[in-house]
């Protein structure tokens, strides 16, 4: 969880690093299995390591990206 609602826990850069340790980690660990992730910065994930689908909306006042997919 990232409460309280709209409001950052940590720096823009701190984040973009945990999005991208996280896609390491999935591609590295997880080929073939199914995720779903909300989140504000998508980058990290990219349609050669994973398949996936985007859907935009808005939680707690932040624009975010639900993605849905396969590692792989």
């Amino acid at each position: 969880a990232n409460l309280p609602y709209g409001k950052r826990i940590m720096s823009e850069a701190e984040a973009k690093k945990l999005g991208a340790d996280f896609a390491k980690n999935l591609k590295e660990n997880y080929q073939g299995s199914y995720f779903s992730l909300i989140t504000t910065d998508s980058s990290p994930f990219n349609q050669k390591d994973f398949k996936f689908s985007k859907t935009n909306f808005t939680n707690g006042g932040l624009k975010v990206t639900l993605i849905q997919g396969m590692v792989g």
